[in-house]
């Protein structure tokens, strides 16, 4: 009896794993998704393999990770024919890696219904899917939706082209782009919104809808953004309809998303590139193009002030040391020159926040010279930061480039002068600041074009 017990009590216990089901045409476990997902157990692994699959009508009901093997690569196709994949109430799923496209639904949810489920997508294209009612991409009812470093484009829905949410939603690093809501009374191009939804660090352009191309936020939604673009609306809804909160430093087009911590800039001072597949993104972004008011503008955290680290690609924030982020999903990587020298006297006064900034810079090696009138130029004196579009200076006739005028409720002024040689003195002055907290050494860059230089400056701190 007492040997009995002993190898009773050296017995192992049962093992519990997730175990993967592969998918593809051939010579895998199953040749389809929903096959896949109905042999399989809650916490398992269904892996697609490269790929297009013909598949609607996917049903997930249990805890489950659906992962193909990008989204350039793994393909679920629609074929117009239903609502790609529903996702039943209390599971939770994630999805990743993966195209959905050509979704169809004659009531709501193109691509994807969430009826209630806890879903993550990451690294997934939605494209061309249809709702005639809400919801042409995803329809999020009563769910908890997670969205990162996804792509949305070419969906079309009554409300909602991209994503109608009336659960739990947040997003970060994603793009939406030619999205609508197609009817004469269309609402949310790309977003429509009646729950709540948190927006980070992603870029929301070129959609259209009668109201609201880019966000709409209605019937008591709270709709939350920050560091972000919506810009390049169509359709007559403007980018913003109903109340959008913004938090950090964001940008539209029209002025319809609101004054505070909005600012509405033209779409050649935005200057976005088309979407495409930009090295080394699995989802087509739209790239920040050299001067660009949106890149070092922002903070690097999101809604809830957690790190962002990294942009939808995968990239780096921010770039090269740099203490700011881009606005919008793409970090723009700079290729700059860097002066051969740059020094600078400073005063600065923390209360009224005022600045004086006496300086000079000499070009480096290999630049090809600067023209603040037709590049950008960046001024970060320790904890603010400036970006002076291009096209806001003056020359005038002695040769000195001029700036005067008030970006973000700072008055500036700022003159660069050529000395001969390749060096330059740079005089600036803002009143209206933020410089709290800052402190000696000052860290004090400039940025013109692609030729930037860093100094540690010892400042008069009043």
């Amino acid at each position: 009896m007492l040997l009995g017990a002993l190898a009773l009590g050296l017995a192992p216990a049962a093992s519990s794993y997730a175990a993967t089901y592969t998918v593809c045409a051939s010579d895998c476990n199953y040749p389809t998704i929903q096959a896949a997902i109905a042999a399989a157990s809650s916490g398992d692994i269904i892996s697609i393999e490269a790929g297009t699959y013909y598949e609607s009508g996917i049903d997930v009901n249990q805890n489950l990770t659906i992962q193909g093997q990008g989204a350039t690569s793994t393909i679920v196709d629609g074929g117009g024919n239903g609502i790609v994949f529903t996702i039943e109430a209390n599971y939770t799923v994630t999805i990743q890696g993966l195209t959905i496209q050509n979704g169809f639904s004659d009531n709501d949810g193109g691509g994807i219904y969430n009826n209630g489920g806890k879903l993550t997508l990451s690294q997934i294209t939605l494209s061309g899917n249809i709702a005639i009612g809400l919801g042409g991409g995803i329809a999020n009812y009563g769910g908890t939706l997670t969205l990162s470093q996804s792509t949305l484009s070419g969906n079309s829905a009554t409300g909602g082209g991209g994503i109608f949410n009336y659960g739990t939603a947040t997003i970060i690093n994603s793009t939406f782009s030619d999205d609508s809501a197609s009817s004469s009374n269309g609402i949310g191009g790309a977003i429509y919104n009646v729950g709540t939804i948190t927006l980070s660090d992603s870029t929301i352009a070129g959609n259209a809808a009668t109201y609201g191309g880019g966000i709409a936020d209605d019937f008591g939604g709270t709709a939350t953004v920050k560091n972000s673009i919506v810009a390049n609306s169509s359709g007559g809804g403007g980018d913003c309809y109903g109340t959008v909160t913004a938090l950090g430093v964001n940008l539209d087009t029209d002025g319809s998303c609101g004054t505070s911590n909005f600012t509405k800039v033209t779409s050649a001072q935005l200057d976005l590139g088309a979407l495409a597949l930009n090295a080394p993104g699995a989802t087509e972004t739209m790239a920040l193009q050299s001067g660009s008011v949106a890149i070092d503008a922002a903070d690097c955290t999101d809604v809830a002030g957690n790190p962002v680290t990294t942009d939808q690609r995968g990239v780096t924030r921010p770039d090269n040391g740099e203490s700011k982020c881009d606005i919008g999903a793409y970090e723009f990587v700079d290729t700059n020159t860097q002066f051969a020298s740059f020094t600078g006297k400073l005063e600065v006064a923390v209360a009224p926040g005022v600045f004086e900034l006496d300086s000079s810079f000499t070009l480096g090696a290999g630049s090809t010279g600067v023209n603040p009138v037709t590049e950008a130029v960046t001024l970060q004196i320790g904890p603010y930061s400036v970006t002076i579009p291009a096209g806001s200076f003056n020359q005038q006739e002695q040769g000195a480039y001029v700036f005067e005028g008030v970006i973000n409720n700072v008055s500036l002024q700022l003159r660069i002068d050529s000395v001969g040689g390749g060096s330059y003195t740079l005089q600036a002055e803002g009143h209206g600041a933020t410089l709290t907290g800052i402190s000696n050494p000052v860290t004090v860059t400039l940025t013109i074009g692609n030729n930037t230089g860093s100094a540690q400056i010892n400042a008069e701190i009043g």
